[in-house]
């Protein structure tokens, strides 16, 4: 029987489980329940203190106890009274319970300590809200708010999220369920009601009442289209002065009759107005009943039809505003539902950056239908435009591939858990909610989840979320930014006292989508690199060069951590930046080299000049700086500065490629020519020498000899082609300075080649 008034009760749309709390230990207190709901009332702080106490309503008792017994409970099939805390729980209210109430304490001698007072009242909860908007004759909107059942209700509207201000109502006050908005309101209308134990709420998208379209009804079968609640004007003739009589009728029934420059009858002269010289008529507040066939008949003066046309007038409702919303689906595809707020007949169109959606993006349906399902890989600004005959409207999200996927442990208190925008959080609320007698997760004031005794009683997100009791986990869903804000866990016994409170702070971000990098070389040879990240919150940047992270030193002003660097004029390698934020991580990498300079090691192999690395023969246009040189070995340290402009060829040994190895067989030519020169000089002083003094000459011929090993010579030198030898225009002989020491003397002076010129002027240090 208590099933079959159980399903009667929903049948009848009866809410249960309503609860509310008051705190009832201060004299005077008023407190609400809600019908066939649930009042918890704290009486006092403990009753195991107090010697003896009533409860009663009127003069009857209703509670009556002492020292941890309770005597009487005249509503105890119904209630129980929690002697620790002080609080008693009333279960299914009526009516009846409404009253004032009065508590007596009393101590051990009988004498009373004290006397409070409370009001209880029972109000129905409300259930259901609608929004009727009307159009009035001169374009303002009417719009009541009915609540379906509930006492007391109280209203109050929104538009666009901001409460409506007395500027842009046009009479009624927004606070009571009728008001009338000035013609130029359009927008997201919300009427919330609420009672003291209750709150519902309603909303419609709203557009301006004068929508006015035009139509050409002077060939026969026109079709036209007019907005409801809207104008429109219909050209009917050319000229309604030269015709001496005519009808417009919709099926039979005569709506505008004209007869010798007269208007003889006009069905809707209330709201429309005909202009003659144009033959144009103008309906205003347009109704459904509008739409329909209509033909126009002409007369002569004989009273003879000379000409008869029909014409359809199609009445929509124009298009107010369009939702977006997406989903992840469970392979990472992403579906998109594109809804319009009202109107007839909507069209849609995708497009994803500014491009129309085609079928390989597609996973199933149709770009023209108000449902997509695009493939994974799939990101970038989507936009949904809705149209139909009298009005068109957008609206536009970015979108990022699904599937991110976070995890946050919310057992500590303060805990900030980060969830990806449209992809899954997983929360660990506690350890195993088996054996928690109680609980409410509350957003702000909002209980989103509540458990008692092993069963959810109320899940605020349960079509896209999932609740573990043995592990204490919430899995949410297809995130929105909605869903980011403070959330508070309680925790309660089984007496319905409160054991433990945490909070947690939910942060949603949209995720990191791409990147992409943008090399620019500066006038002086820094490379500047702009790093930029494809929607997503919060990015934070990184970068690397071959692995490693950028040190200052390599940059040039801004700091790494920045999206836009610039790069010394020596840098290059692999670049890498790395964009992340707390729900992902992407990044892109490119190859620089240098844009002014590159630094070349090059040594002297087999005459000619190579990279230290490889044989591949260096060729320079600019200045040569020798860093090592060492006559009596095979190999001669060389470092090449040199702009990117010249070439680093194969050691093919040809004509043209093998002028610096000419030059370094020059140099060496020269070298020895100079030993020569001063070998004889000494011959010259040792011939006229006294042979008194030849062991002192012979003395200062060694001393000589080895200040000849450790002077510097200076050697200017011009290279003079051999005739007929191509030289390869962009290579440029130059002048060279070196500085050379002999480690040794050299064996036998070289005669030069006939082939090359050299001149040399020689200075010996003394």
């Amino acid at each position: 029987m208590r099933a079959v008034f159980g399903l009667l009760a929903m049948m009848l749309g009866v809410c249960h489980g309503v609860e509310t709390t008051c705190d009832g230990r201060h004299d005077g207190t008023e407190c609400y329940g809600a019908l066939r709901g649930t009042v918890i009332l704290q009486l006092m702080d403990d009753a195991t203190e107090i010697f003896r106490y009533y409860w009663m309503k009127e003069s009857t008792i209703i509670l009556h106890g002492g020292k941890h017994r309770i005597l009487t409970n005249q509503i105890a099939n119904r209630s129980s009274f929690t002697p620790s805390n002080g609080t008693i729980r009333i279960n299914n209210l009526n009516r009846n319970d409404s009253g004032d109430y009065t508590l007596k304490i009393f101590n051990s001698t009988g004498q009373r300590i004290e006397r409070r007072t409370l009001q209880l009242i029972i109000q129905a909860p409300l259930s259901s809200v609608k929004l009727v908007p009307e159009c009035l004759s001169h374009g303002e909107m009417r719009v009541s708010c009915s609540s379906g059942g509930g006492d007391s209700p109280q209203y109050n509207w929104t538009m666009d999220g901001h409460t409506l201000m007395d500027s842009q109502p046009l009479s009624e006050h927004e606070e009571t369920n009728i008001i009338t908005l000035k013609q130029d309101m359009s927008g997201r209308l919300v009427c919330t009601v609420r009672n003291n134990v209750s709150e519902v709420s309603d909303k419609t998208y709203i557009s301006t009442c004068g929508v006015e379209t035009s139509c050409d009804g002077r060939h026969d079968g026109a079709e036209c289209y007019g907005a409801l609640r809207g104008t429109v004007i219909l050209q009917l003739m050319d000229d309604a002065t030269e015709i001496f009589r005519y009808q417009w009728m919709n099926e039979s029934t005569t709506i505008l009759h004209w007869r010798e420059n007269r208007i003889l009858t006009n069905q809707i002269a209330k709201r429309s107005s005909f202009t003659p010289n144009n033959g144009t008529l103008r309906i205003n507040n347009l109704s459904r009943n509008d739409g329909g066939n209509y033909t126009l008949k002409i007369f002569n003066s004989t009273g003879q039809s000379i000409e008869r046309r029909t014409l359809q007038l199609i009445i929509q409702a124009p298009l107010s505003s369009v939702q977006l919303v997406p989903e992840c689906l469970s392979q990472g595809e992403m579906r998109v539902s594109c809804s319009s707020g009202g109107g007839d007949s909507p069209q849609y169109n995708w497009t994803l950056d500014g491009h129309t959606l085609i079928d390989t993006q597609l996973l199933s349906e149709h770009e023209e239908t108000n449902i997509i399902t695009l493939k994974q890989d799939m990101s970038g600004r989507l936009v949904c435009t809705v149209r139909n005959n009298v009005s068109e409207v957008s609206d536009e999200t970015f979108i990022s591939t699904c599937g991110v996927e976070t995890s946050c442990d919310g057992r500590h208190d303060g805990a900030e858990c980060y969830g990806a925008l449209r992809g899954t959080v997983i929360l660990q609320l506690m350890d195993d909610a088996t054996e928690i007698f109680r609980y409410q997760w509350i957003k702000e004031t909002r209980t989103t989840l509540h458990w008692r005794e092993n069963m959810i009683v109320i899940n605020q997100i349960a079509n896209r979320s999932s609740f573990t009791p043995n592990n204490g986990t919430l899995r949410i869903n297809n995130l929105n930014r909605n869903d980011s804000g403070n959330y508070t866990l309680k925790i309660f016994d089984s007496t319905g006292q409160s054991i433990e409170k945490r909070t947690l702070q939910l942060i949603i971000q949209a995720p990191l989508s791409s990147v992409q990098l943008v090399p620019e070389c500066l006038s002086h040879g820094e490379m500047r690199v702009s790093c930029s990240s494809s929607g997503g919150d919060s990015p934070q940047y990184n970068w690397t060069l071959d692995g490693h992270t950028l040190m200052d030193s390599q940059l040039l002003s801004e700091h790494e951590e920045t999206n836009i660097i610039t790069l010394k004029q020596d840098m290059s390698g692999r670049l890498v930046c790395t964009v992340r934020n707390n729900v992902s991580e992407v990044s892109n990498k490119t190859f620089i080299s240098t844009c002014g300079y590159i630094s070349v090691k090059c040594i002297q192999r087999n005459g000619n000049y190579v990279l230290e690395t490889s044989e591949t023969q260096c060729t320079t246009t600019t200045t040569t700086t020798t860093t090592t040189t060492s006559l009596g070995g095979k190999e001669t340290d060389t470092t090449l500065t040199t702009k990117p402009s010249n070439n680093v060829t194969a050691s093919n040994h040809t004509e043209g490629s093998s002028h610096r190895g000419d030059l370094w067989s020059t140099q060496v030519k020269v070298y020895l020519l100079v030993m020569v020169g001063v070998l004889s000089s000494l011959l010259v002083f040792l011939a006229v020498g006294m042979g008194v003094v030849w062991s002192q000459s012979k003395t200062q011929n060694k001393a000589e000899d080895v200040r000849g090993d450790q002077d510097l010579t200076y050697a200017e030198v011009n290279i003079v082609p051999r005739q007929g030898r191509q030289v390869q225009p962009e290579v440029e002989i130059e002048v060279e300075y070196g500085q050379v020491r002999f480690a040794q003397r050299p064996q036998q002076p070289v005669e030069p080649p006939g082939e090359n010129s050299l001149y040399a002027k020689v200075h010996k240090s003394r």
